[in-house]
C-alpha cells in the first residue's frame, strides 16, 4: 500500500484501484449497497467511539464500509476519513 501511495499520491485512488483488483468469491453473499445515510451513521459512530480496544472497533467499521463500496465509492470513503474531499471549499484561517 505504501508503494502504491508513493506512486499515486492519493490514498483514495489507491483504495479504489485495490478494490477494483479484488475478486469476489462467486458463492459469497453480495455486499449491501453503500448508502449515504449508512456511511454518515458509520462515520459518526467512528467519531464517537471510545474505550477499550476502540482502534479495533474503528478498523472493523471502516473495513465494513470498504467491503460494501463499489466503483469509486472506496475512494470517497477514504477521502472522507482523511478530510480530503477536494470539493473546492477550504477553511480559511
Amino acid at each position: 500500500v505504501k508503494d502504491a501511495y508513493d506512486e499515486e499520491g492519493d490514498l483514495g485512488i489507491v483504495a479504489e484501484k485495490s478494490k477494483a483488483s479484488q475478486r469476489q468469491l462467486s458463492f459469497a453473499a453480495k455486499p449491501k449497497p453503500l448508502l449515504l445515510s449508512n456511511v454518515l451513521k458509520s462515520l459518526r459512530a467512528i467519531a464517537e467511539m471510545e474505550g477499550f480496544k476502540v482502534q479495533d472497533k474503528k478498523i472493523s467499521a471502516i473495513q465494513r464500509m470498504l467491503r460494501d463500496a463499489r466503483g469509486s465509492e472506496a475512494r470517497f470513503v477514504i477521502r472522507c476519513l482523511q478530510g480530503k474531499l477536494r470539493i473546492g471549499l477550504a477553511e480559511t484561517t
